[in-house]
């Protein structure tokens, strides 16, 4: 069975997934730590404050039109590399801790930590540009 993000989302608060559940794609033990962390990807993906009631979320969506949910998941990535997204940091510090160790680049708008392979800022999206490789 394939479930969208939201649906394992909205699974978290009535209790569809646990810590042994693994019987979908993408693996819900994989998608959210918390369901704090799932209502703050609802938030995100909808901007709703309708906080962990999963049969309010259920009908959120199912009148959802699917082009707009469409363009709402279109949208989320600009969403979460926004520097005022409140786990801005987080993906600030995770870019220190994956690539300290292969490069130095630190991207001019949020001073991440970009390696030269990536064209643009893993944690905020600006574009860095790839480095060019070395004459001969």
């Amino acid at each position: 069975m394939q479930a969208h993000p939201h649906e394992i989302a909205i699974g978290f608060f009535d209790g569809r997934w646990n810590v042994d559940d693994g019987f979908c794609y993408p693996d819900p033990r994989n998608a959210f730590s918390s369901s704090e962390e799932a209502l703050q990807f609802l938030h995100d993906l909808t901007g709703e404050q309708i906080g962990q009631d999963a049969a309010e979320w259920e009908e959120w969506f199912a009148n959802c039109p699917p082009d707009l949910l469409r363009l709402m998941y279109d949208g989320y990535p600009m969403v979460i590399q926004s520097l005022n997204h409140p786990d801005f940091p987080k993906r600030v510090l995770a870019a220190t801790e994956r690539w300290q160790d292969t490069t130095a680049r630190i991207c001019s708008k949020c001073t991440a930590l970009c390696p030269e392979y990536r064209e643009h800022c893993w944690a905020c999206g600006f574009k860095v540009g790839r480095a060019s490789a070395m004459p001969e």
